[in-house]
This record gives structure tokens, sequence and C-alpha cells, in this order.
């Protein structure tokens, strides 16, 4: 990258930290900024945002509580969060014990990347079986067409070996959800689907510059803006925004 498209880059995320800036200010009294809780979508956001909120706080003033959406989901939840590679190793047991035919060795090469996946249907609110056990529905896997009356044996195998990993994912599942703990994406759909419940407390909220949302996210921010009055800062021209007519409006 050059420095001169650096320069615009610093300079538009310094417009934009001067607009978040301008609106919390507007907002709220300078003794008041401690009651807030803003929400950004990175680490690098709330680092950015915070030293820019304290060259405008005073030494006396408190500044507000910053986290990103990931860390805020999932402190919203009861269910105690579970690293991937734990969830990795809770997997490979059930496989062993299941009377799943499954190739073991060949499983665990798989795991990372099934746990993955996991959290990605999981905050996207994916229904397992709808999407393990309908494979029939697929009009076209690598030139393959489910539709005729007879499989061959590679497209058999196919849609076993997805119909057991669904199977596994939801013993997964069914097991963490018995010991209180999740996956993260597990957490994010716990939220999403008890949004009444455990957002009915929060408050001062601002969700600042979140783009390209699971389902879960979308959900959870709707009901924070149209229930708790959560304030959406978007990074975005205004121009675009209220322009109907253009395709970006």
């Amino acid at each position: 990258m050059g420095i001169d498209k650096i320069k615009v880059l610093t300079l538009r995320m310094q417009t934009f930290i001067d607009r978040i800036i301008s609106t919390i200010k507007n907002d709220h009294k300078a003794q008041y900024l401690h009651k807030l809780k803003l929400i950004v979508p990175s680490e690098r956001a709330k680092w950015v945002l915070k030293n820019a909120i304290t060259q405008e706080v005073s030494n006396s003033g408190i500044l507000p509580e910053i986290d990103t959406i990931h860390n805020y989901i999932l402190s919203l939840s009861p269910l105690n969060l579970i690293n991937d590679i734990e969830a990795q190793f809770i997997l490979l047991n059930k496989a062993e014990k299941s009377k799943i035919n499954i190739d073991n060795n060949k499983f665990s090469t798989q795991a990372p990347s099934l746990i993955k996946d996991f959290n990605v249907l999981e905050s996207y609110m994916i229904d397992h079986k709808e999407l393990f056990y309908n494979l029939r529905s697929i009009e076209n896997i690598e030139n393959w067409s489910f539709k005729n009356e007879e499989l061959s044996i590679k497209q058999v195998e196919f849609i076993q070996n997805f119909t057991e990993i669904g199977d596994i994912l939801s013993l997964l599942k069914n097991e963490l959800l018995t010991q209180g703990t999740g996956t993260s994406g597990m957490l994010y759909r716990d939220v999403a689907n008890n949004y009444e419940n455990y957002l009915c407390e929060e408050e001062n909220v601002y969700l600042i510059g979140l783009n390209a949302l699971s389902k879960a996210e979308e959900i959870i921010i709707g009901h924070l803006s149209e229930k708790c009055n959560a304030k959406i800062i978007v990074d975005v021209d205004e121009f675009y925004i209220k322009n109907k007519d253009h395709e970006a409006g």
C-alpha cells in the first residue's frame, strides 16, 4: 500500500472518529461518559477509539466502557465459553464412542475446520438438520445430480459422510449444553434466541462501525436499537444513506 493511500485511510478514520466523539459529546456531558457502552468491530478499532476519547476527556474524567462486538455478545450469555481446542477433543471423543462409521484418523484432521464451520452455522442460526440431511435438494455438487433415482457409490458415500458429520455435531452440541458450556457460535445463537431476557437491562449503548454481520448479530443489534434505544453510528457517507436513488442507499 502506497504512502498516499495510507494517508487517505488515516484521514478517513480520523474523520469517522471525530464524528463519533462529536455525537457522544452532544448526547452526554463529560461526567456521564462512564455510563456509556461503546461496541466496535475489532480490537484495533477499540484501541483507536479509546486513544481518541482519552485525548478529549480530562484526567479527572472516567472513560466509557469500550468492547468488541464479539466479546460483548459472549459476555451476555450465561453459557461458559469453551475454546475451539477443547471442543475438538470433545468432538473426537464423541466420534470415537459413537457407532457412526467414520475413519478416526481422517476425522481428526478435519476436526479444526469442522469446529470452525460449526461456529459459523451457529452464529448464522442455521439448522443443522436442514443443512446436513437435506442434501438431495442441492441441484449440483461437482456436476452430480441428486435428483436421479439411482445414485453412484461415491454419491451415496458423500451423502452418508455429511449425515454422519451432522450427527456428531449434534452430539457435540448436546454434550456442551449439558455441561453449561458452548463454543463462541453457540453463545451467539443463545443470545440471539434469548435477547429479550439477556438484553433487558442494556442502556446507553453505542454500536459503532459494525458491518458484515452474522444472523445472530443482526438479531441482537436490531433488538438493541429498537427496544434499548441503542444508537448506531456507521462509517458511511450520509449522502449515500439518504439517497434512495443511489444503489448504495
